[in-house]
């Protein structure tokens, strides 16, 4: 029986692999098992994107500010855990008992292509699992998808987080821009934030637009690709909705969709069916999605 639950973890949850300085119970993860650790080198104190321990800590410690009392209300209780020593590039859901568990890891937040926005999305993806969003991993009660966990992360998730965590090492910010742009990364082309006006709603827009960017280049990296661009949408069409890590620029795609949407996500009234998940959320991207 054992053998068999170590079978099922590893084929629908990517629990397999080994990653150095973990040993972490993993059920749904944020990318596929990797060797990427191999390339972490922990004398690092922060990317070239600002993330550093510090901010590391500040991510944890605010998803528990913000989630936790959303999370006690639905009878859980939100863990998260971290570890920035640990050269794991990935990050996971798992429940114990009713403790819903986050495990974060300092070789993610260390990669050249994440930024503080991105790791920020991260967390916020994990999240996404640990809510019970439809549609769910087939042999799990309780994990949501991959894909409605990147539309999660941006469409709700970063909403919140964004307004309580700051986007830059340095708290002062930036010049307002004479027209809507993405002052985060300037190569994005941040045409999806266009249609906010400025203030809280085109900052918040802007930076999961660079987080969700840069979180897509880490993704091209694990699998060879070239980097996604929002120009260059998906084009498949699925035929049954699928459960695993869909392809780096799909991804992109959806957390985009997320981005876009403008309704309102209800915390308090998670989607469990597919009909639940048209009126809560805007339309999911046919790369990944089956209605």
């Amino acid at each position: 029986m054992r053998l068999m639950a170590l079978l099922t973890c590893f084929v629908f949850f990517g629990c397999g692999g080994s990653s150095k300085g973990s040993e972490t119970a993993k059920v749904a993860s944020f990318m596929q098992e990797n060797n990427l650790f191999l390339e972490d080198d922990t004398t690092v104190d922060v990317n070239a994107n600002g993330v550093d321990e510090i901010y590391f800590n500040e991510v944890i410690t605010k998803l528990k500010e913000v989630y936790g009392p959303i999370i006690d209300a639905a009878g859980g209780n939100l863990v998260v855990e971290g570890d920035w020593a640990s050269s794991t590039v990935n990050a996971y859901a798992s429940r114990r008992g009713n403790d819903y568990v986050i495990n974060l890891f300092g070789g993610l937040a260390r990669r050249k292509e994440v930024t503080r926005d991105g790791f920020m999305l991260v967390a916020c993806h994990e999240l996404g699992h640990q809510k019970t969003i439809f549609p769910l991993y087939s042999n799990s009660g309780w994990a949501s998808i991959e894909g409605i966990s990147d539309y999660y992360a941006t469409a709700a998730c970063a909403r919140r987080m964004f307004a309580t965590v700051d986007p830059t090492p340095d708290p002062t910010p930036p010049p307002a821009p004479t027209e809507p742009n993405c002052p985060f990364a300037p190569e994005v082309d941040a045409s999806p934030c266009k249609g906010y006006s400025f203030g809280e709603a085109a900052t918040t827009c802007q930076r999961s637009l660079d987080g969700a960017v840069s979180l897509a280049k880490l993704l091209a990296a694990l699998s060879g690709s070239k980097a996604p661009s929002i120009n260059t949408p998906d084009k498949t069409v699925v035929n049954k909705t699928l459960e695993t890590h869909p392809a780096s620029q799909c991804r992109l795609d959806i957390m985009v969709a997320g981005i876009n949407c403008t309704k309102t996500w209800d915390e308090a009234n998670t989607p469990h069916s597919a009909a639940d998940l048209a009126k809560a959320a805007c339309a999911q991207p046919r790369c990944y999605y089956k209605p």
